[in-house]
C-alpha cells in the first residue's frame, strides 16, 4: 500500500512539475527563443487522391509551404527559426533535435540542429474549436499546450473582423471572406512579438 501511495505521489510530482515546465517557452519567451514552424502534408487526404489529382494536391501543398518559408526568411527577423513537416513531430517532442529540420529547399537536412529543449512550435492551419477554431499562424509550447499567460499567440488569416469570421463559420464558408498574403500574416506575427516583448 505504502509503495502505491509513493508511486502515486511520485507521478503527481512529474505531472507538475511538466505543466510547470510546459509553459516555460511561454512565461521566459525572448528573442532569443527558437521558433520550430512545423508544415503539413495533410497525408490522409493525399491518400485518398489518385494519379493527377494527387500530384496536383502535392504540389499545391508544396508551394503554399514555400510560400510560408519564404515569408518567413524575408520578414521575420526576431527569432531563430526552424522548419519541418508535422510527420516528424513524435521525434521532436521525444527529443531529437538533428535530422528532422528542412533547409531553403524543404528537403531534411542532416546539418541543422536546435540546441535546446525549450521553444515554440508554430503551426499554420486551424485552431482547435475551444481558441474558436480560428483558421492562423498560431503558437503552442514544446508540449504543444497553448499559453496559459497572455500572449499574443496567433494570426488570423482572415482580413475580415471577429464578425465576418464568425459569419463565415456559421455558414460553413459559403460567404467568402479576403485572405492575407503569407507576407502578411508574418509582417503581423512579428510586430505583435516585437510589441509583447516591449512591455515586458
Amino acid at each position: 500500500m505504502q509503495t502505491y501511495k509513493y508511486l502515486g505521489s511520485l507521478a503527481c510530482f512529474f505531472m507538475l512539475t511538466s505543466c510547470i515546465w510546459a509553459q516555460s517557452a511561454f512565461e521566459s519567451f525572448t528573442a532569443k527563443t527558437p521558433i520550430v514552424v512545423r508544415f503539413q502534408k495533410e497525408q490522409k487526404k493525399l491518400d485518398q487522391l489518385k494519379g493527377e489529382k494527387a500530384e496536383k494536391f502535392k504540389k499545391q501543398k508544396f508551394e503554399q509551404h514555400m510560400s510560408y518559408y519564404k515569408a518567413f526568411q524575408d520578414s521575420f527577423n526576431l527569432n531563430p527559426l526552424f522548419f519541418m513537416y508535422a510527420e516528424h513531430s513524435v521525434k521532436l517532442l521525444k527529443g531529437q533535435r538533428k535530422g528532422i529540420f528542412l533547409d531553403d529547399q524543404l528537403l531534411e537536412s542532416q546539418t541543422i540542429e536546435l540546441n535546446t529543449d525549450t521553444f515554440l512550435i508554430a503551426d499554420i492551419g486551424q485552431m482547435s474549436s475551444d481558441r474558436m477554431g480560428f483558421d492562423a499562424l498560431f503558437l503552442r509550447d514544446q508540449n504543444l499546450k497553448y499559453p496559459e499567460i497572455p500572449f499574443p499567440y496567433y494570426v488570423k488569416k482572415s482580413s475580415a473582423p471577429f464578425i465576418g469570421t464568425l459569419l463565415n463559420a456559421i455558414t460553413f464558408g459559403a460567404v467568402e471572406k479576403a485572405m492575407k498574403s503569407p507576407g502578411e500574416v508574418v509582417e503581423i506575427f512579428e510586430q505583435k512579438l516585437k510589441r509583447y516583448l516591449s512591455t515586458q
